[in-house]
């Protein structure tokens, strides 16, 4: 339905004045009654359903809008500005493709600038074309097309085409540095913290340690223990000593060890460095201001006396460890082990009913009672 066609109930007819939505329409004040649930027809009769009459109305609508104000004019790539018969003021024209854009006022366009973002285009090609807001980067200094025209084959700093938007800055002056070369400490020394920070390598231990409070070196342990060095790097040489020693289980003492790094608790294996198959280990202390280890040997393999060990870190062993090379010759309760194996019952049975053929290959019976008193000297 249309504002103009005619709506007929009955006989009673009435021009429809305005169509709000899809289900209300309005008419003049109604002398037909009540209606409700009744059939009823629209004659399509308004002028709006000529086609120029709907015309009219949609370019009215059309000059509503342009009257606005902020409305945009779109301006084509081939002008320079808009038409200045268009717009009023208050109103803008943009023209996409270069961003440029104009405002309306006193009667005329004004251009206020190019509102394009930047768009980026990374290291520069003397082969592409670059427009306004395009950005390149050329020897760490990036820049931004300013030219109104397309181009290419302009190459920064030419400021016809670029501008600078960020460049690169200038080198800047060595930093100090933070640790000083690293040194062997000594007693009676001056060392700082910095920068450059002291360095220091521990003579016994071979440990990397950091200066953290300023002091006059005195003893290394007791500068350690307040909180003048830092740890740094912690060596992994393993140590080294020519004490003469005997092959043995027990508290065994090596002096004179060099190059080491261990905490107590350590768990070492020593080893002759001329017959490695000649070893034993044990869990260890070790005092470095001494250059001591003491190892509680409780494995070994070889014998003899040597002065050329070999320190080499170890796990320990598992309870009940055996050695095959030993035939179960290191268990340390025989007796017992038999008992556990079932070995008596064992004999027992086997001798239960056992003929013993003696020289004149006469057969002897051994009594039972005689068989089990074997039986339990055997256990």
């Amino acid at each position: 339905m249309r504002p103009g066609d005619i709506l007929q109930i009955g006989n009673f007819q009435t021009i429809i004045t305005d169509v709000t939505d899809p289900t209300h329409l309005v008419i003049p004040p109604w002398g037909g009654g009540a209606q409700a649930g009744v059939a009823y027809v629209v004659w399509r009769v308004s002028q709006q359903r000529i086609a120029g009459a709907q015309a009219m109305a949609d370019v009215s609508t059309l000059v509503a809008a342009l009257n606005t104000t902020g409305f945009f004019w779109f301006v084509d790539v081939s002008l320079a500005a808009p038409d200045p018969s268009l717009g009023s003021d208050g109103q803008y024209a943009l023209q996409p493709t270069t961003g440029k854009m104009w405002v309306h006022a006193t009667g005329v366009w004004t251009y206020l600038g190019i509102y394009k973002g930047f768009s980026f285009r990374g290291a520069y090609d003397n082969a592409a074309t670059y427009s306004v807001g395009d950005v390149q980067t050329t020897a760490g200094t990036s820049y931004v097309w300013i030219n109104p025209a397309q181009g290419s084959g302009h190459p920064a700093p030419d400021m016809t085409y670029w501008q600078v938007l960020a460049a690169k800055g200038d080198k800047g002056d060595t930093g100090a540095v933070p640790w000083s070369n690293t040194t062997t400490w000594a007693t009676a020394t001056n060392y700082v913290v910095g920068p450059p920070a002291s360095v220091v390598v521990h003579p016994l231990n071979k440990n990397i340690y950091l200066c953290i409070v300023p002091h006059l070196s005195g003893a290394f342990a007791a500068d350690l223990a307040a909180g003048k060095w830092l740890l740094i790097g912690q060596s992994a040489t393993e140590a080294t000593s020519g004490t003469a020693l005997a092959i043995g289980a027990g508290s065994k003492v090596f002096s004179a060890v060099t190059g080491f790094s261990y905490q107590n608790g350590v768990r070492l294996r020593a080893s002759s460095n001329g017959s490695p198959t000649n070893w034993m280990e044990g869990v260890c202390l070790y005092d470095p201001a001494a250059q001591v280890i003491t190892m509680t040997v409780d494995r070994t393999a070889g014998a003899g006396t040597f002065a050329d060990w070999n320190f080499n870190r170890v796990g320990q062993p598992g309870a009940g460890d055996l050695s095959s090379a030993n035939n179960l010759a290191d268990l340390p309760n025989k007796p017992l082990a038999r008992v556990n194996l079932g070995i008596p019952g064992v004999l027992r049975g086997y001798i239960s009913g056992l003929t013993i053929r003696l020289r004149d290959h006469q057969p002897r019976s051994i009594s039972r009672p005689a068989l089990l008193r074997t039986a339990r000297r055997l256990t």
